[in-house]
């Protein structure tokens, strides 16, 4: 990862563009569950289920599913490098399955339909995007000036490399 540190920019355009997803929203606002993703935490806005904290690796497949689940099908082989291999950890297919389907039951904990994620049998998994929001948080203004921003092909304007 490389990291650069903002020297000079207009603050009103930064507040537009400094914004960071945070987590997700499932569902509606009144129903729906939130996912905080740096927490791995499933927490439901309705009072008839309390939260629930996500193992790791699971955290990361829902992760992986809710980034890529726009694309449309999401092929085995793609999840398990994506959420065990580039992490050091085997990867088989009925491992997939085992934690998916225990991603699915916990979300039907906190009250998430059964067919939020889909099984297309032998190629990958669909994700039922309809009622996914991003949540964006944007940066403290009393940090600006230290803050350090991830390179995602930025250039308008001037970064000095740390």
């Amino acid at each position: 990862m490389r990291l650069y540190r903002i020297i000079s920019i207009n603050h009103s355009w930064m507040q537009r563009l400094i914004m960071k997803i945070f987590g997700y929203l499932l569902g509606n606002e009144t129903d729906g569950v939130l996912f905080f993703k740096e927490k791995h935490l499933l927490l439901p806005l309705n009072a008839r289920y309390g939260p629930v904290r996500l193992r790791s690796t699971m955290s990361r497949l829902l992760l992986f599913l809710l980034e890529k689940g726009n694309i449309g099908l999401i092929r085995d082989e793609h999840i398990m490098k994506n959420v065990w291999e580039i992490h050091g950890l085997k990867a088989s297919g009925p491992r997939l399955w085992q934690v998916v389907n225990d991603l699915k039951n916990k979300l039907a904990k906190v009250g998430v339909d059964n067919n939020f994620i889909m099984r297309v049998e032998g190629r990958g998994y669909l994700i039922n995007n309809l009622y996914v929001e991003s949540i964006y948080i944007r940066a403290a203004w009393v940090m600006l000036d230290n803050f350090m921003l991830e390179s995602q092909n930025i250039t308008s304007f001037k970064l000095v490399k740390e």
